[in-house]
């Protein structure tokens, strides 16, 4: 009988913790017992019940609902930042690291101002600059996560150009998209999975860090943060209004964790260098 691979656990648990949030929210006309804009004033600050599973916010909405179809809007904004600025990233790090040294000075300097900026600051600016919205929340994620991410593919191209094989492939004539293709890259991604685990949690975080701050989808439309912002006044007298987002944040952060570690000790990672 084989050896049960290092990490498997930890991965099946976060792949199948986020499949069943994402496949939740992505099935939100479905399982939402109520339209999450729906009014009742008489229903207001209900307790969870068989009526409404996870109670009632202060204007009677069904906060099942609610969170359901909040959940589109962080994980599908969260998801979208993530990986459009890991893209991005990418590609600028991969281009200084194979740019000669005028050229990867240019391009991390580059990178380097945008480091300068303190992500959630840079991230309140934006968003409030734009007046929310969607669109406004994965811009302004992905122009303060960019430059983290070309850093780090910058070093890890730098690190990988510098191993004996792909030294001999060089030696050969191996050159060009051939030599990134199939010597570079796939060296890169074991570590890249790993931090996308990782910052795609963060980037849930901050989402929901603007929505709690109003800079986020704006109401009536449900989003996590926004629910715990509105839920700040009846802690006392409906903790669960801020229990269900909170929880809801608190998973999806979670199964990224538990994907990321899995994935460390899959390829033995001994550590990531993260600038």
């Amino acid at each position: 009988m084989s050896e049960r691979r290092p990490g498997a656990g930890r991965i099946w648990a976060g792949g199948l913790l986020l499949a069943l949030l994402a496949l939740a929210v992505w099935a939100a006309p479905l399982l939402a017992p109520q339209d999450p804009l729906r009014v009742e004033l008489g229903q207001r600050l209900q307790p969870p019940s068989a009526a409404h599973l996870l109670g009632t916010d202060q204007l009677g909405r069904d906060q099942l609902s609610r969170l359901l179809y909040g959940g589109r809007v962080s994980l599908l904004a969260g998801l979208a930042a993530s990986g459009v600025a890991l893209v991005l990233g990418l590609a600028w790090g991969v281009g200084a690291g194979l740019a000669g040294r005028t050229g990867d000075f240019l391009l991390m300097r580059t990178a380097d101002v945008g480091l300068a900026f303190p992500g959630l600051l840079l991230a309140l600016v934006l968003v409030g600059t734009w007046q929310g919205g969607m669109v406004a929340l994965v811009t302004a994620l992905t122009l303060t996560g960019w430059a983290w991410w070309a850093r780090l593919a910058r070093g890890l191209i730098q690190e990988a150009k510098s191993r004996e094989y792909v030294l001999g492939g060089r030696a050969l004539g191996v050159g060009g998209w051939r030599l990134l293709g199939c010597y570079l890259l796939p060296q890169m991604g074991p570590p890249l999975a790993v931090a996308a685990a990782m910052k795609t949690g963060w980037i849930i975080v901050a989402l929901s860090a603007l929505g709690y701050l109003g800079l986020g989808i704006q109401p009536p439309h449900p989003e996590w943060g926004a629910m715990l912002q509105q839920s700040r006044l009846y802690m006392s007298r409906a903790p669960w209004l801020m229990l269900a987002p909170g929880g809801a944040v608190f998973l999806v952060v979670l199964a990224c964790n538990l994907i990321a570690e899995g994935l460390r000790r899959r390829w033995q990672i001994r550590e990531v260098r993260w600038l």
